[in-house]
């Protein structure tokens, strides 16, 4: 008998729960992502992640892109060297410039959204529908 494809098991064995499709390990790298362990990384640190929470914060108040002092300030960080390395940390996959300023891509933004959802930090506080 074929063993089942437990990748497509429903989390916590729930036959009703909806299949979840896991992909094989490394076929992030056949798709042209960025390494997983490397995205996450990006977000282990509270000045990035206010960051990205700042300029959710501007986007949803119709600002126009923040500049790199409004950014540093914000998130509290005095040494622009240091505030340098965190934004490069971000830029590419979560951050990108624009014009005289940055703004979130669609990752930093869905990122920054589950932050404040409190789902990293596995407390979901949304209100139950």
């Amino acid at each position: 008998m074929a063993e089942p494809n437990r990748s497509r098991d429903p989390p916590g064995g729930d036959p009703s729960a909806p299949s979840v499709e896991v992909p094989e390990p490394g076929a992030w790298q056949s798709r042209g992502d960025p390494d997983p362990s490397e995205t996450f990384g990006a977000l282990a640190s509270e000045v990035r992640v206010r960051v990205l929470v700042e300029l959710l914060a501007a986007e949803r108040d119709d600002e126009d892109p923040l500049t790199f002092s409004e950014l540093q300030r914000a998130a509290g960080v005095e040494e622009s060297a240091g505030f340098a390395y965190h934004l490069r940390q971000l830029s590419g996959h979560f951050v990108r410039e624009d014009g005289d300023g940055y703004v979130l891509t669609p990752a930093g933004r869905r990122a920054a959204r589950a932050v404040l959802a409190g789902t990293f930090a596995g407390d979901d506080r949304r209100s139950a529908s």
